[in-house]
This record gives C-alpha cells, structure tokens and sequence, in this order.
C-alpha cells in the first residue's frame, strides 16, 4: 500500500500539468480567433490572461 502512495502523487502532478497545458492551449486558440477579429493586443490580455509578449508571439504567427 504505501509503495502506491508515489505513483498516485505522480499520476496526480501529471493529470495537474495536463489539465494546465491544455488550458493554456485553450487560451492561445481563443487569443488566435479574437485576433483574426481584430481585438487589440490589450483586450485579448485582459481577458485571457496570456502575457502581452505572448500574445504578441500570436499575432506574428496568425498574419
């Protein structure tokens, strides 16, 4: 039984780490779509929350 204790804990930090890359992942698609709408650099920002430098990161591969 407690030889199980660490893969739990691993299998938990892993599902944790996947759930956050996949909502990054989500932020960067929504960030995509609203610059292809022309929302500026800010909003997107302000309402994803992803940094301005990556936003900007975005901007450059969507034009």
């Amino acid at each position: 039984m407690i030889g199980t204790v660490p893969v739990t804990l691993k299998k938990k930090k892993a599902l944790e780490k996947g759930l956050k890359e996949g909502l990054q992942q989500e932020k960067r698609h929504i960030a995509k779509k609203m610059l292809e709408k022309g929302y500026d650099v800010q909003t997107i920002h302000e309402l994803t929350e992803l940094s301005v430098e990556e936003i900007e990161g975005l901007k450059s591969t969507t034009q």
